[in-house]
């Protein structure tokens, strides 16, 4: 089924349904998301409803938050458990994060794990761990179910549109040293993928969503898309 939008309509949501927050710095902008973390439905929720969320920042937490979007693609038991599987195995490698920050540090340690561009990616000889954006860790969990939420056919983006944006991270990505870990080149286009393309991918009927991967658009960062509107 479409999104529900939590800020006009109360819903039920269910075990590793997507959970959409906007930022807080541009209007419109979709700047997180994250995967439902509760075994049991929840019923009655809206916007003000703190829900558990499994997500990362940057690497796997889990939480509480209000959200403003639900997208679900009606996941079967057996998917579900498999989507657990999978968060599983991403909360055992963030055990390892106890090990890497005691050579490195706490905090570098934390933001090794966490990738932008591109937002996912496997581990190395030289880093064993799994890396992810929030978006990456939930097409990663989709993915593990095969149900592949985009297609390959991405905009690309140029670091100068990431400065216009993603304002609630321009601290980050203004630093260079920053922007090398994390992936963005300032120079290149990048095949960037954005929380509001999954969002729009989850806007369509559930069989849609599983059988046809969605093809973003330039503007579809943000909700309602602004693809018309964007050059």
């Amino acid at each position: 089924m479409p999104i529900v939008d939590l800020r006009t309509h109360e819903t039920t949501v269910y075990s590793w349904d997507v959970l959409f927050q906007f930022g807080y710095g541009q209007p419109e902008y979709v700047d997180h998301l994250g995967l439902f973390g509760d075994e049991q439905a929840q019923r009655g929720v809206t916007s003000k409803t703190n829900l558990p969320i499994t997500h990362v920042q940057p690497c796997l937490l889990e939480t509480h938050s209000r959200n403003d979007f639900i997208g679900t693609a009606n996941l079967s038991e057996d998917e579900r458990l498999d989507v657990a599987v999978f968060v599983e195995g991403v909360r055992n490698e963030k055990e390892g994060l106890r090990d890497l920050a005691k050579l490195v540090g706490e905090e570098n340690a934390r933001r090794r794990l966490f990738r932008l561009y591109p937002c996912y990616s496997p581990g190395t000889d030289d880093f064993a761990f799994r890396r992810f954006s929030c978006v990456g860790f939930v097409i990663m969990a989709y993915d593990a179910i095969r149900i592949p939420l985009l297609s390959s056919s991405v905009p690309d983006i140029f670091y100068s549109d990431l400065l216009l944006i993603e304002c609630d991270d321009l601290d980050h990505i203004r630093d260079a040293e920053t922007r090398d870990y994390l992936g963005i080149s300032d120079t290149e286009p990048m095949a960037f993928i954005f929380p509001g393309y999954v969002l729009h991918a989850m806007n369509r009927p559930a069989d849609v969503i599983r059988n046809d991967p969605y093809s973003p658009h330039r503007g579809d960062e943000h909700y309602p898309s602004k693809a018309n509107t964007t050059a």
